[in-house]
């Protein structure tokens, strides 16, 4: 386990004033700890940054055409400095999952003669829920999700908040088999609450307000459930 130091800032409002508190990731003393990036984040001075996490997540790309402009140098610099590291598909709902899934495969150029790790499908809250049902939503996320599992031999992580689940897709099945990475911001001291078909979660979003020396802004944060050794083991590294 890495000796993480990393600034988290929370905001609580008590009547009308505003108290700031900062506190470390001591609070998860046994946890790998992550991040997720995408070009929000600008130019990430890597060197600092591997000296503070564990693995990183970077978004690659979106709907069935867009590229996230800092992917390729995210996923280099990544690579070059030995983090543990994979990619993530911003899903459109009314978008076929086939030409999301083809587009995303297509930017990552997974090869499963020497890559190991689960790509991910970022599930959540965008105009597109509105544009479509919840039948065709699911009818495209099972497609992608079939399709990248196809082609890399790993059935790819859900991310996911319980909200987004329990308001646009309850009631839907044949999804608990994928590890979910649950955001969640409420409570750190305390599991996060994850959607009914799910029995436990994987990855962790606990904050989208970390600060980490080397990412000029502020970053989510995210906890693997388990230690070092079964963080290897799930990216494919050990058996």
């Amino acid at each position: 386990m890495k000796n993480i130091v990393i600034t988290i800032l929370a905001s609580f409002v008590f009547a009308v004033q505003t108290e700031s508190i900062s506190y470390n990731t001591n609070v998860f003393p046994n946890s790998p700890y992550g991040v997720d990036v995408s070009h929000y984040q600008g130019k990430i001075t890597w060197s600092e940054v591997r000296q503070e996490i564990d693995f990183v997540f970077i978004k690659a790309t979106e709907g069935e055409s867009s590229v996230d402009p800092y992917f390729s140098y995210n996923w280099s610099q990544a690579k070059r400095h030995g983090i543990f590291h994979s990619a993530y598909h911003f899903f459109y709902g009314d978008v076929s999952g086939i030409k999301q899934a083809k587009h995303f495969l297509n930017i990552v150029k997974y090869n499963k003669s020497h890559d190991s790790f689960p790509l991910i499908v970022d599930v959540e809250k965008t105009s597109d829920i509105y544009r479509t049902n919840k039948t065709q939503y699911v009818r495209n996320l099972r497609a992608f999700l079939h399709i990248v599992h196809k082609e890399t031999g790993r059935l790819p992580i859900i991310y996911t908040s319980n909200n987004f689940w329990r308001t646009f897709l309850k009631g839907t099945h044949g999804f608990s088999e994928y590890a979910l990475w649950i955001a969640s911001y409420n409570n750190i001291h305390s599991s996060p609450k994850i959607p009914h078909i799910w029995k436990t979660w994987v990855f962790w979003q606990f904050s989208n307000k970390a600060s980490v020396p080397g990412i000029k802004s502020q970053i989510d944060l995210n906890i693997f459930n388990g230690d070092d050794h079964r963080l290897y083991h799930f990216f494919g590294y050990i058996q």
